[in-house]
């Protein structure tokens, strides 16, 4: 019901096409640890993204004979989240996609992205950048990522109708925590810091996905409870 054509998870039922799929596809992936089924669903979705060299969409259903094709041109625009997905889950299972875009984010001059063919310059968040920095060379990781860390636990400090924040910076820390030390320690103090407004993790997923029947929900209620 949640799931849709092409093994994305979505947030409501029969939903297709939504914004968020490979982010919240990646939070069922991290949340079913790692299914391998689900990560070659999330691989073969983000590489039929791919409409150029370094060049996606956020969803493989805005993808028309090779070229974006939407009904909303904003649709048509990457998301900074989708785009940090597609970064993270490229390095972690062992593609070539963030190398390609951090390429792509040079050759557009180091620090907007753009994945259409307009004169439009989309600003990359700091914080997004030193992780594809980091993603593509590792070494400087330890150099980098602490704005990332710091940024990660500032969102989950926020007040408790403010989930969406607080669930990208889980996704970030729980992907990255095993090959960075800072974003190891920035995934005890995200938990520390979301127990101000949550009694933990697990309500922060029940607040975002109020729907009791959603998987996402569910595994999060066996995880942490």
């Amino acid at each position: 019901m949640f799931i849709d054509q092409y093994g994305l998870t979505n947030s409501k039922p029969y939903e297709q096409g939504a914004e968020n799929a490979l982010l919240w596809t990646l939070q069922h992936i991290i949340l079913e640890d790692y299914d391998k089924g689900r990560i070659g669903f999330l691989m073969r979705s983000i590489e039929q993204c791919r409409v150029g060299q370094g060049l996606y969409a956020q969803n493989p259903s805005h993808v028309q004979n090779g070229a974006i094709s939407t009904h909303h041109k904003k649709d048509a625009y990457m998301s900074p989240d989708q785009l940090i997905v597609i970064m993270m889950a490229s390095a972690r299972f062992g593609a070539e996609h963030h190398k390609e875009i951090l390429a792509e984010i040079v050759r557009q001059g180091g620090f907007s992205y753009n994945n259409l063919k307009d004169d439009v310059t989309r600003i990359i968040h700091p914080r997004d950048l030193v992780l594809y920095y980091s993603l593509v060379y590792p070494i400087l990781g330890p150099i980098l990522l602490p704005l990332l860390a710091f940024a990660c636990v500032i969102s989950c400090l926020k007040s408790r109708e403010y989930t969406s924040g607080k669930l990208l910076a889980w996704t970030k820390c729980m992907m990255l925590k095993d090959k960075f030390k800072v974003m190891n320690l920035a995934t005890k103090a995200c938990t520390w810091a979301i127990k101000k407004n949550h009694p933990d993790w697990a309500d922060v997923f029940e607040v975002y996905f109020p729907n009791e029947t959603h998987p996402i929900r569910k595994l999060a209620q066996k995880r942490y409870r």
